[in-house]
């Protein structure tokens, strides 16, 4: 029997609205990246170019990237296309910082899990002196 309809993973799922709204999000992250490590706050902006360049981005995944930054408020910039420049608002630092905790917890995992088996057979032994 064959099935009718698009087989789940087609060219086309590239084109889904999810994959792409992933994909603008992790681009995202990689400017906030540079943004961070190069201290672009007001005053002590980054050129458009410069942090294109750091970024690593092509130039349609940077614009949209951009765009998405721009739109959330957690950058803000001056006109002028590549020769503008752009810098990080409070938001935009408070979204790094929480996504870089949410990237340090998978590290240690291991090690939290043993620490909660630890208090696990501990609680066990207490409860089977009568404590």
């Amino acid at each position: 029997m064959v099935r009718e309809g698009r087989p789940k993973y087609s060219p086309d799922f590239c084109n889904d609205p999810v994959t792409q709204e992933i994909n603008i999000i992790a681009s995202a992250s990689k400017i906030l990246d540079v943004l961070v490590r190069r201290g672009a706050v007001v005053g002590h902006g980054i050129k458009v170019h410069d942090l294109l360049s750091a970024s690593g981005l092509s130039d349609s995944h940077f614009d949209q990237a951009d765009t998405y930054l721009l739109q959330a408020g957690y950058v803000e910039g001056t006109l002028g296309g590549h020769d503008g420049f752009r810098w990080l608002t409070p938001a935009g630092i408070q979204c790094h910082q929480k996504r870089s905790w949410w990237q340090i917890i998978p590290r240690y995992l291991k090690e939290i899990a043993t620490v909660i088996t630890i208090i696990g057979g501990l609680v066990g032994l207490l409860k089977a002196c009568g404590a």
